[in-house]
């Protein structure tokens, strides 16, 4: 338990460094990869420990984030809700496989 305490502290404390950082306005914080993608748990408390310390106006939907947004296009969160929350499909290997095909044919020039 202590080491999902831990990581979830860690995304949270991630984001927050982020939304002081970038120079403009969130749009969406989006959720990927296999925890992200696949643990509405994880992302449930993210989400939670945002609104109750940096975002009061993020609204998690449960319904939307059970059902890993998949009725909504990916959206978590309720309407209105600031920023948008998202769940989006990654294919890490398929990434990893492109950039090094794009970094093997850079060097093979």
């Amino acid at each position: 338990i202590l080491a999902v305490d831990m990581f979830v502290y860690r995304v949270v404390q991630f984001i927050a460094i982020s939304l002081v950082a970038l120079p403009g306005p969130v749009d969406a914080i989006a959720f990927t990869a296999g925890i992200g993608e696949h643990s509405s748990e994880i992302r449930k408390r993210c989400i939670l420990q945002l609104q109750q310390t940096i975002l009061p106006q993020l609204a998690l939907d449960e319904a939307r984030n059970n059902n890993d947004g998949s009725e909504t296009n990916g959206v978590l969160t309720k309407e209105g809700s600031w920023p948008v929350c998202l769940d989006i499909a990654t294919d890490e290997e398929a990434m990893i496989c492109e950039d090094t095909l794009r970094v093997v044919n850079q060097t093979s020039d």
